[in-house]
């Protein structure tokens, strides 16, 4: 009889493990979503001084039509030896279909190339060159997510004297936006964003004196007054 009920025991618990494997397999098998690549390539020669700009991009679509992913690449050429001194890449989801893909989506302070563009919503463009952190050197922000009501976010990258570039992280992070105001004067930038029907917040951000960042001050401004 003891043997019986052990038996009885294992089997239940065999088709227990069982109907629970089953279940599991059931609810997490997912089929992964197919997907294609698109390639774009855009070269500027007039949005630097010192650098001709070689852009490649790779965007890797649902075959639904939605932008899934985005690769892209920024090789840096010296304009005198035209040989290439650097590169900057990074990867980003969720780009609406028209991120990188018009060349002319582009701005300079270096150059004054599209400087008279119409700046609606932060969009500045693509790619915009200017010296950010006021050494008289060129530096970049690239677009990397198309953000919400207060514009897009952008990568910020710093020249340094070697003629490479390095992500800050601070202006990544913490400005986010492209500065709609650049005072060299006194080493700020100053950002604006939607935040509510009627509120515009605008904060400024300091380069001390030992080359570090800092949140000088932020504050909500009513437009609808």
């Amino acid at each position: 009889m003891k043997k019986w009920r052990f038996n009885c025991l294992l089997w239940l618990a065999c088709l227990s493990i069982g109907l629970c494997r089953c279940t599991q397999h059931s609810l997490t098998h997912t089929p992964p979503s197919a997907k294609k690549m698109d390639y774009s390539t855009c070269y500027f020669k007039n949005i630097s001084t010192t650098f001709d700009l070689n852009l490649k991009v790779t965007k890797f679509k649902k075959f639904d039509g939605l932008q899934d992913s985005c690769l892209v690449r920024l090789i840096l050429i010296d304009k005198t030896a035209q040989i290439q001194v650097d590169s900057i890449h990074f990867s980003a989801i969720l780009f609406l279909k028209e991120t990188y893909e018009d060349c002319k989506e582009v701005l300079s302070y270096s150059t004054s190339q599209n400087i008279n563009k119409e700046i609606v919503d932060n969009m500045y463009g693509d790619i915009v060159v200017a010296d950010l952190n006021f050494d008289g050197l060129e530096d970049i922000a690239m677009l990397n997510d198309n953000g919400g009501n207060g514009g897009p976010y952008y990568n910020f990258y710093l020249q340094g004297n070697d003629q490479k570039f390095k992500k800050s992280q601070f202006l990544t992070d913490s400005v986010v936006f492209f500065p709609s105001k650049i005072n060299p004067n006194t080493k700020t930038l100053t950002t604006y964003a939607h935040a509510g029907a009627c509120l515009m917040e605008k904060c400024v951000f300091l380069l001390e004196k030992n080359k570090a960042w800092k949140k000088q001050s932020q504050r909500l401004i009513d437009v609808c007054k």
